[in-house]
């Protein structure tokens, strides 16, 4: 009877002893699948990780984007991406026009940088207007760009302003009624400095 008493107690620590050592095999493999999934990462999922960290919650609201392939070459892609700039009340166009412009030059840079096959970016940005007489706001097309990889090549990103955004993309388009309130602005700083 002690005899079987000791199998079983050795027989309960043997079990015990192999479950511990299991458990901790198990934790180095979790461990070592984790870093192989991290090493196997293809670049579809390292560019949509990258997609989905570009929005400034601040001043990007409803951000998305569309990857589709280009006609001409189903081997590249063309990100369609849209978003509503938010601004605050008291900023004036001339700001907002420069960070729209510094919005776009951090999607376009963040998209052509991770090497992802892109021919080209087009980019919609829409602003909440403010509200009319009766208290609506309005959303508007303000901005339309389209950048291609082959201007995307010319542009040395450690050194590009902003500023020149506009200036270099294949297609720009402004809201005109947008356009005429930035020249104002500029009008009437000019009149204030005389």
């Amino acid at each position: 009877m002690l005899q079987r008493f000791n199998k079983v107690v050795i027989g309960g620590f043997l079990i015990v002893m192999v479950l511990s050592f299991v458990g901790c095999g198990g934790e180095n493999q979790s461990t070592n699948s984790k870093t192989q999934q991290i090493e196997t990462e293809t670049p579809e999922n390292q560019f949509q990780r990258t997609l989905k960290s570009i929005p400034d919650e601040s001043t990007m609201k409803d951000f998305e984007y569309n990857v589709v392939s280009d006609a001409s070459n189903s081997e590249q892609k063309i990100i369609d991406v849209s978003y509503t700039r938010e601004s605050a009340a008291d900023l004036t166009c001339i700001a907002i026009a420069t960070g729209i412009k510094s919005d776009c030059t951090n999607v376009v840079k963040k998209i052509y940088q991770t090497g992802y096959p892109v021919s080209k970016v087009h980019i919609v940005v829409n602003m909440v207007l403010p509200s009319d007489k009766y208290g609506n706001t309005y959303v508007s097309k303000t901005f339309e760009c389209t950048l291609s990889k082959a201007t995307a090549d010319k542009i040395k990103w450690d050194n590009f302003q902003s500023s020149n955004f506009a200036d270099v993309a294949d297609e720009t388009w402004w809201n005109p009624g947008f356009v005429a309130a930035v020249k104002d602005e500029i009008v009437a700083n000019h009149r204030r400095s005389k």
